[in-house]
């Protein structure tokens, strides 16, 4: 099994954890250089990713890298030209180990490139406890794979949506700061509940409604103020016009 190399080799280390989460659009990218990181969605589009020690990106989404015209989602369609902008961006990061969904095997390939998926995985300690995919998202993947390889201490940046009450449906590239609400009611998640036994999870955060896991201010954690850029301070026009394709996201300016 491909994983099974990455079996705790990182055991009693450190790591970060970065999102696509929209309180990303406060951090500065040099406070998070001193620890390896895991990485997944639209970061590596981001203009600061090669600043990081990023080792590993997830991306767990099936039938991602499937030819347009074979895509068994509309959604997935409505990706494609994005999906081909990231698999450029993919092939020029030979020394990251791409994570990515079994059922993209033949779609996409490389020495860097390991295919996951739950079925790979049937002993899963987690997975048989919680009856959760320990795939089953971008997030899941990237906290499973830090427990897999043996991190003892986590930290999230940008995972806002597991870690706020405070939410928010907008990403860190799409315009503005977003329309944020309080979640009606909080249900502690049970897949972190399992692994809080194995790793400590901290939440770096700009606000003061933490849930499921400890938090540490950004200010406090990097002993600077955050300090708000929009989307196109962060990445580049090209970029923007690219992710504007997606129908869904709100990332031009003349659109809000």
């Amino acid at each position: 099994m491909a994983l099974k190399k990455f079996k705790d080799i990182h055991k009693g280390e450190t790591c970060y954890i970065f999102g696509d989460g929209p309180s990303v659009k406060w951090f500065d990218y040099n406070s998070f250089t001193n620890h390896i990181g895991f990485s997944c969605g639209k970061q590596i589009f981001h203009k600061d990713f090669d600043k990081l020690n990023i080792k590993y990106y997830t991306i767990p989404e099936p039938f991602l890298f499937y030819p347009k015209f074979l895509q068994p989602y509309k959604y997935l369609r409505n990706f494609d030209k994005l999906t081909k902008h990231l698999k450029k961006e993919m092939q020029k990061y030979n020394k990251i180990n791409f994570f990515v969904n079994l059922s993209n095997l033949g779609f996409i390939n490389g020495s860097n490139i390991h295919f996951i998926h739950r079925l790979l995985y049937p002993n899963h300690q987690a997975f048989s406890k919680t009856n959760i995919d320990p795939f089953s998202g971008s997030f899941y993947t990237c906290l499973t794979l830090a427990y897999h390889m043996g991190f003892k201490k986590v930290y999230l940046i940008g995972h806002d949506a597991w870690t706020i009450k405070k939410i928010s449906s907008q990403r860190w590239f799409e315009f503005g700061k977003g329309k944020v609400k309080k979640i009606p009611k909080f249900i502690e998640d049970p897949y972190i509940k399992f692994l809080n036994n194995y790793m400590e999870i901290i939440s770096i955060i700009n606000t003061n409604d933490p849930i499921n896991v400890k938090s540490i201010s950004y200010e406090k954690f990097s002993g600077k103020n955050p300090s708000y850029l929009e989307n196109d301070q962060l990445t580049s026009i090209k970029n923007l016009k690219i992710f504007d394709n997606y129908p869904l996201y709100n990332v031009l300016n003349d659109k809000t």
